[in-house]
């Protein structure tokens, strides 16, 4: 994520995941909005007072009775896109044009620490 962009994530309230909402994106910059749908598909939406934002998780201050859970957020960079992140992508581009391939290993090893999802 190298801008600033608005994500959208639906989550089930169950017995496992009441409370906690881990985010699919980093770095978070804001929660938009929440909201829940009951089971017979009544929108509320949950106010700012009742959760909390730790880096990338979403902690809910009580229990609601909530079908599902949606949570709106902004993640990305603000500024600056940080020096290292740069210097990988430059290095990646340069890897591309020098086997006139996509594929290679160069993801899995150089992107590793800056993504929350494994290739």
């Amino acid at each position: 994520m190298i801008s600033k962009t608005k994500i959208s994530a639906v989550y089930k309230q169950n017995d496992k995941n009441k409370y906690c909402f881990v985010l699919p994106k980093k770095p978070v910059i804001r929660i938009i909005n929440i909201y829940g749908f009951y089971d017979n598909g009544v929108k509320s939406i949950i106010n700012e007072n009742y959760y909390q934002l730790l880096i990338d998780k979403v902690i809910l201050r009580q229990k609601f009775n909530f079908n599902n859970i949606h949570i709106n957020f902004e993640a990305g960079y603000i500024s600056e896109v940080p020096e290292n992140l740069k210097i990988a992508i430059f290095e990646h581009i340069s890897d591309m044009y020098e086997k006139r391939s996509v594929c290679s290993n160069f993801l899995a090893e150089k992107y590793k620490k800056y993504r929350n999802i494994k290739l």
